[in-house]
């Protein structure tokens, strides 16, 4: 894996590219330690725009994704505003970052290809379909069938819109037209390994499934957080998810 590195998501990727890191950390400083820890193990992560242009440390930050060669996506979930979500957007292409993951909300409203200057490289926009701390019973989902209908009314929306890819669980991926499988990056969230990864004393992740689930229902990539990023040796836990991904996808063949 040493040296591998991807530049674009794709479909039916390899098994050394499945990994999306969700770098959710509180600093730059623990974030610059994981990065360095996982170097070479993972090609892809993801980070906050708060980490990456809020911070006062945020240039070391992209600075150190670009020396170690990391496929990044922009998070841009926690901006509700199109003015903001326009300058994040032009400081992300500008930096050199090609992917964004967006609110739902503003993937629906705004022209997503008209926040860059047409002189820029063109963004590549994701967006989840329904948070994965979401479950049957929580409202307005008070059975599966309609939370499943939603979830099928906006990958089929945000397929028409021309997103690059959408965030969604392993298990309403069955409900996606051949099309939008055949056509959308599907990133897989909430993934949970009961023998892997670090104990987590509080878990708000109620969509969960495995990596063999993931893959099984036809994921193209699996993001992974805390089981890797609150554990005591992330490379090792990193390795470890790695492991499974590669029988998983053996066994899906």
């Amino acid at each position: 894996m040493e040296g591998y590195r991807s530049e674009s998501l794709k479909k039916n990727p390899s098994s050394a590219e499945r990994t999306i890191l969700a770098l959710d950390t509180h600093s730059v400083i623990d974030a610059s330690r994981i990065l360095e820890s996982v170097a070479g193990v993972i090609n892809w992560v993801k980070v906050s725009s708060r980490l990456l242009f809020q911070k006062t440390e945020s240039q070391l930050l992209i600075e150190l994704l670009k020396d170690l060669k990391y496929s990044t996506i922009v998070d841009l979930q926690a901006i509700y505003y199109e003015h903001q979500l326009r300058k994040l957007s032009e400081a992300s292409v500008e930096s050199g970052f090609r992917y964004l993951s967006v609110r739902p909300g503003l993937a629906e409203t705004v022209n997503l290809d008209s926040l860059v200057p047409s002189h820029l490289d063109k963004l590549m926009y994701l967006t989840p379909t329904l948070v994965t701390q979401i479950d049957v019973g929580d409202p307005p989902f008070l059975d599966a069938t309609s939370l499943e209908d939603f979830v099928r009314k906006n990958i089929e929306k945000f397929h028409r819109q021309g997103l690059s890819g959408v965030i969604t669980s392993c298990r309403e991926l069955h409900v996606l037209s051949q099309s939008a499988k055949r056509e959308l990056i599907l990133i897989v969230p909430g993934i949970r390994e009961d023998d892997i990864g670090h104990v987590l004393s509080h878990d708000n992740q109620k969509r969960k499934c495995t990596v063999a689930e993931a893959i099984e229902a036809g994921a193209d990539y699996l993001i992974i957080g805390r089981p890797i990023t609150a554990a005591a040796d992330p490379r090792g836990q990193a390795l470890r998810f790695h492991e499974r991904i590669l029988r998983s996808t053996k066994v899906g063949k």
